[in-house]
């Protein structure tokens, strides 16, 4: 977990892993920033008693386990979990841990494949694409059959957004694909028009989007964008960084340009590890 973070309290030695998002945590503080920054992926599982075993082992909060223990299996158990540890911390100001607990109710209220697909979007804010991936999947296999075709549609576009994070992008065109075709959103259309863009060579989408009952209007203005951005480009520090090292190759510094090139690749590679992470 990325940050820095003002503990007073003892960091634990082991840490208690948060297994939805991979997530190891040393402190009390830690936990109150998690379960903000994480707000709609946090449910009832976190409330065990591996979580009380931890903050009365690594952290020696014996009275506290204690109280929170008596929390676990109860309707408001996260709620109450929430206002203890904060209460035992004073991480965040009383109005703070409201605004989250107002969270936690409102998402009570909401149907299951409502609180999924927030699951799903936290996740897909976390750069957790897989795990958004599968949840967005569980809603779609679940839906109620009076699921609208704007609901449906909406779940995806966000599975290719997921699909293209991963630069998966022959499934990120087929999922747009479906969401234009439950609902013919322009903005949609352009999601497809770039996966396409990246799957096949210029030539075969020429014939691909030919072939394809598209507003050629939209095609138009796709790639009126795509020029815009690739001209904006130009003027990107990681643009600059490529440029400078294809100058230092033509000019014979083959070390220093090497070097340079290696730091860029390594770095898209952490990029995309992250993302499978």
């Amino acid at each position: 977990m990325g940050g820095l973070f003002l503990c007073n309290g003892k960091l634990a030695k082991i840490p208690f892993l948060v297994e939805g998002t991979h997530t190891n945590i040393y402190s009390l503080e830690e936990l109150c920033y998690y379960i903000k920054h994480n707000i709609y992926l946090i449910d009832e599982e976190i409330l065990s008693e591996e979580l009380c075993d931890w903050i009365e082992e690594a952290l020696d909060k014996v009275k506290l386990a204690i109280k929170i223990r008596d929390f676990i299996g109860k309707p408001d158990g996260l709620k109450k979990l929430l206002r203890a540890i904060n209460q035992e911390t004073g991480y965040y100001p009383v109005e703070e841990v409201q605004r989250l607990v107002d969270i936690l109710v409102a998402t009570e209220g909401q149907t299951k494949e409502a609180r999924l697909k927030c699951k799903g979007d936290s996740y897909m804010a976390n750069r957790q694409n897989k795990r958004a991936i599968q949840i967005y999947s569980e809603i779609l296999r679940n839906a109620p059959v009076d699921w609208s075709r704007e609901q449906q549609a909406a779940i995806w576009n966000n599975i290719g957004a997921a699909y293209a994070g991963l630069f998966l992008f022959p499934r990120a065109a087929e999922a747009f694909r479906k969401s234009y075709d439950l609902e013919p959103a322009e903005e949609t259309c352009m999601n497809y028009l770039c996966a396409q863009r990246f799957t096949a060579p210029v030539d075969t989408y020429a014939r691909v989007i030919e072939d394809e009952d598209i507003d050629p209007q939209i095609v138009v203005r796709f790639e009126k964008l795509l020029a815009e951005i690739n001209e904006s480009e130009k003027e990107s520090s990681m643009r600059k960084r490529i440029s400078a090292a294809e100058k230092d190759r033509r000019e014979g510094r083959i070390t220093k340009s090497c070097r340079e090139f290696d730091e860029i690749v390594n770095e898209w590679k952490k990029e995309y590890r992250d993302t499978e992470a």
